[in-house]
Parts: C-alpha cells; sequence; structure tokens
C-alpha cells in the first residue's frame, strides 16, 4: 500500500509541472544551439531565463526525444538536480528570472554522447533577447578553453570521449551601468 501511494504521489508530481505553459506574454533571455558532429545536426536545443518559469521542471522544460534509429550521437541538457525517475535528457531548459538575482550567474550542462572521438563538434549559437538586460554568455569544458560568445556565435573543438559534458555560464550584468569616482570628480558634475 505503501509503494502505491508513493508511485501515486511520484506520477502526480512529476505530470503537473508539466502542463502546457502559460501563453501570457512573459519577458525571457533565450539561447538557442545546434550540435553538429561529421556533418549531422541535432534538433535546436534552447535554455535561458523566463519570468514565469518555474525553479525545477514546468511547462518550458521540454524533454530530448528518443535517438533515432541509426543516430550518430545524442546532445541534451542536464540539470544539476534531477527529479529521480525520470531521464535527465532536455531539449530545453528554461530558469526563472530571479534564481539569477542573487549572484547573476547561472550554468547549463550540455552532454553529448558520440562514439565519433576524434571528430570535430561544432555548436552553431543564436539568441533571442526581449529583457534587454547586458549579458555575458561564456561556452568551457573539457578539450574546449573559456570562451566568450556573442550571438550568433560558431564554436568547435575536437570529441575526446564517448560522453562529454560542456558548459554554458550566463553572467549578467548590472541594469544600471556604475564606475568607482572619486568625490572630485561628483563634485566636477555640479559646476
Amino acid at each position: 500500500m505503501r509503494a502505491t501511494c508513493r508511485m501515486l504521489i511520484l506520477a502526480l508530481v512529476c505530470t503537473a509541472p508539466l502542463a502546457l505553459a502559460p501563453q501570457a506574454s512573459a519577458q525571457e533571455l533565450t539561447f538557442e544551439f545546434q550540435v553538429t558532429i561529421g556533418g549531422v545536426a541535432s534538433d535546436w536545443h534552447a535554455f535561458g531565463l523566463r519570468e514565469d518559469a518555474q525553479q525545477g521542471i514546468d511547462g518550458y522544460d521540454l524533454p530530448e526525444p528518443p535517438a533515432a534509429p541509426g543516430s550518430t550521437f545524442r546532445s541534451y541538457l542536464s540539470m544539476f538536480e534531477p527529479l529521480t525517475g525520470l531521464p535527465n535528457r532536455w531539449l530545453q531548459d528554461y530558469r526563472p528570472v530571479n534564481s539569477i538575482t542573487l549572484d547573476r550567474v547561472e550554468l547549463w550542462q550540455l552532454s553529448i554522447e558520440s562514439p565519433a572521438v576524434g571528430a570535430t563538434c561544432r555548436i552553431d549559437l543564436r539568441a533571442r533577447d526581449p529583457i534587454g538586460i547586458p549579458y555575458d554568455l561564456y561556452f568551457f569544458g573539457p578539450g574546449t578553453y573559456y570562451r566568450s560568445l556573442q550571438a550568433p556565435a560558431s564554436i568547435s573543438f575536437p570529441i575526446d570521449a564517448t560522453w562529454m559534458v560542456q558548459f554554458f555560464e550566463l553572467r549578467l550584468d548590472e541594469s544600471v551601468g556604475t564606475s568607482a569616482t572619486t568625490w572630485g570628480g561628483v563634485k566636477s558634475l555640479f559646476r
């Protein structure tokens, strides 16, 4: 009985947040990318911030569909704290805007599974930026340097292992530009 109740609760918790996303227009900062290995391209993946997104899984987080028969590689976003019992492979991963306001940094994990060790992987990136907040986007991981990306952008690196993890790091700048100055500099503004 207890196991049945636990399974029922897990089913309700897992399916409730996956309801359709609300249609209200919310502010968002979205990045989309596509992985290409050996001339074969993945679907477009999306990650970013939405004002109306929820922490964890919600209607904006879409699971990665199963690999097609004969697929040569898989690429997907992985959450750092996934729900138990669900595959941790996502086509889209959105976080709430307020999740980044404290330290102004957010990470997304990209996993790439490919037997083509030694081949070149290319990631094409594009952005949608209705929020208009200044930001910096970086890409890094094993086999790559910590690189700044200005969308649209492409980045290439070698496939070093059959399973690799790379990261996108989003840093929000201050929405109001500030700079340190002396008291004399402040007084000169009013002369």
